[in-house]
């Protein structure tokens, strides 16, 4: 299902030798949650206690004004127990996947990597709220943060190249998968892969990290409804968020932006509003400006 070109860089791209911030198993274990069984609850408050930076987060996010209702929350499980199962994990990936953005702690990849990343998440997570798919919106949230992982990875095997890259597509003007092939003989896409297969995370993930710029490639592909939603929502919220000034946009976006509106039956109403006014929304957004404090 999963194919890509063998490049001559991708036997020097070893993910097990990546020096990262984070252990890859605690993303896989926040992600493979089941909020429906009490063993899913316990696992969750378990993980966030390994890490001082997911328990600080969480515990300010539920005293922000994102959250809070006016009580002092100290405790890990009255958060769990306000926010909710869902919201906690986001919030305990955003904390985890923070520290891998943290190692390319260099403005244009602050800003068109981490910043975008987050954006694209917010985006996605309020097209599921918005097209009345409520209990995915988190699940689109944490896809659209995690869906340019690749650019990590490129960045941790090679940060210099990875600079290099950047620059590249901003002054010549070009997407970021051709700068990056021109540098690495490799792309993002093909380094997500093997990120996704390495750290065992979930098949969904798996089509956000390779499909996001190539969703007519999945057209054919027997995936589940809901795979197929997130990955639109998300590719769509990349869409927008380079459109908005938030990452790197090229040309060949507009052609991704037209034909995810034709597969989500977006109304010429609902384009104008994404066009015009969603954007003074979401920087209005709480969530946003909550996420916005983390940079």
């Amino acid at each position: 299902m999963f194919t890509f070109r063998t490049l001559r860089s991708m036997a020097e791209l070893n993910i097990k030798t990546l020096k990262l911030t984070i252990q890859p198993h605690v993303i896989t274990g926040l992600l493979n949650l089941d909020e429906n069984s009490d063993m899913g609850f316990a696992e969750l408050d378990r993980l966030i206690k390994t890490d001082q930076n997911m328990a600080t987060l969480i515990l300010k996010a539920a005293n922000s004004s994102l959250y809070n209702r006016g009580h002092e929350i100290r405790t890990l499980q009255i958060a769990i127990s306000m926010l909710g199962f869902k919201v906690v994990r986001s919030l305990a990936l955003v904390a985890s996947s923070r520290a891998l953005f943290e190692t390319g702690n260099y403005t244009r990849f602050k800003k068109l990597v981490w910043e975008h990343s987050i954006v694209t998440g917010i985006i996605a997570r309020e097209l599921a709220l918005k097209y009345k798919h409520k209990p995915l919106s988190e699940e689109a949230f944490i896809a659209g943060l995690l869906h340019d992982i690749g650019k990590i990875v490129l960045n941790l095997h090679d940060r210099q190249k990875f600079v290099q890259t950047i620059n590249k597509a901003v002054e010549e003007k070009k997407p970021f998968s051709v700068a990056e092939q021109g540098v690495f003989a490799t792309n993002h896409l093909e380094a997500g892969r093997l990120a996704v297969e390495e750290w065992k995370l979930p098949r969904l993930y798996m089509y956000i990290v390779c499909y996001h710029k190539d969703v007519a490639r999945t057209d054919s592909m027997d995936m589940e409804e809901e795979e197929r939603t997130i990955l639109y929502y998300v590719a769509y919220a990349n869409y927008l968020a380079k459109k908005y000034g938030y990452g790197h946009a090229s040309a060949a976006d507009q052609a991704d932006g037209t034909y995810l509106e034709e597969k989500l039956k977006i109304t010429d109403k609902d384009r104008e509003y994404f066009e015009t006014q969603y954007i003074k929304h979401l920087q209005q957004d709480e969530f946003y400006k909550f996420f916005m404090m983390l940079m």
